[in-house]
């Protein structure tokens, strides 16, 4: 059945960051009630299959048995049609079956952020080895255009302050996504040499996730290109303490290297001989003497920060 085409404008709904329902502008009144606007945010997320009413009852009302669950369903599906004007323009019934018709005039927030993500894939799998130059780097500007309007809606983590059990997954779904679409821009951007650019979406990642080693690295990097060895070095610093303060870990290996080459294009800048980075120190010389061998790694870990220290080990 084709959708009734009478309400006037369109609507704007929101879920990521915050909760926001307007048309023309106004916000849309009725929708209050938190179930209410789980319910509609569930139908927005499955809105490409029929979803299952006795599987909603269940989802919304888990320790509730079959028949009050889906009583429970069919109050909120009603005080649902009350709230959103010509209801059957967006909602489509069959007596099991409930879904969210997709060729509404709806704007949608998570539906864009995923379009313009499948966009900037698309454009990415375009490119072959023996694309011309021109062709690959009109491609990789379509990718980073389109990457650049996704990280630009996602305002915010999936409906914040809710923690139903089934939105976790939809919400962990579309952070990943986020998160990994800021490592590609920064990354395409680097490759176009727009550095600037680059940093600035690596920072936000950074932001969003400070336990991602490898974007420290990036930082670092973009940084030295940049020609700003002094904030290299307070990427390092915060990489380091970041990682000891929430897991007890030091920086590995790879972040120590780039570390070391801040260190070394410091050194050489400045006419001054480098110094090499403190190699830690190995339990196995250290057996029977866990005092000794925990002041020694204090040590080193402050000396590989770059403070001055002296450990005399008798």
């Amino acid at each position: 059945m084709p959708a009734d085409p009478s309400p006037s404008g369109t609507l704007h709904i929101r879920l990521l960051g915050h909760f926001s329902l307007t048309r023309d502008g106004l916000p849309l009144p009725g929708f209050e009630q938190p179930r209410l606007r789980l319910l509609l945010a569930y139908l927005l997320l499955h809105r490409h299959t029929p979803i299952s009413r006795q599987q909603l009852a269940f989802t919304f009302w888990p320790d509730t048995p079959d028949a009050q669950a889906l009583k429970n369903l069919r109050t909120l599906l009603t005080r649902l049609r009350q709230a959103l004007p010509a209801a059957d323009t967006y909602l489509q019934s069959t007596p099991s079956t409930i879904q969210w018709r997709q060729d509404t005039p709806c704007d949608l927030d998570v539906a864009n952020f995923e379009s313009f993500l499948h966009r900037g894939h698309a454009a990415a799998s375009q490119g072959t080895p023996a694309a011309l130059l021109v062709e690959t780097q009109n491609l990789a500007s379509l990718r980073i255009a389109a990457l650049q309007a996704a990280v630009d809606l996602y305002t915010g983590d999936l409906l914040p302050g809710f923690y139903a059990e089934w939105l976790l997954a939809d919400r962990e779904r579309l952070r990943q996504a986020y998160l990994d679409a800021l490592e590609h821009l920064a990354t395409l951007l680097a490759e176009q040499r727009h550095y600037k650019d680059a940093l600035r979406y690596a920072q936000r990642l950074v932001r969003a996730d400070p336990l991602h080693e490898a974007v420290y690295r990036q930082l670092m990097q973009l940084h030295l290109l940049l020609g700003d060895r002094a904030s290299a070095l307070r990427v390092y610093h915060t990489c380091a303490t970041i990682l000891r303060h929430e897991l007890g870990v030091d920086p590995g290996l790879a972040t120590r290297e780039i570390y070391q080459q801040v260190l070394v294009s410091d050194a050489v800048s400045s006419g001054l001989p480098a110094t090499p980075m403190p190699q830690a120190p190995t339990a196995s010389d250290f057996v029977g003497r866990q005092a000794e061998w925990e002041a020694l790694l204090s040590v080193w870990r402050q000396a590989a920060a770059g403070q001055a220290q002296v450990a005399l080990i008798n």
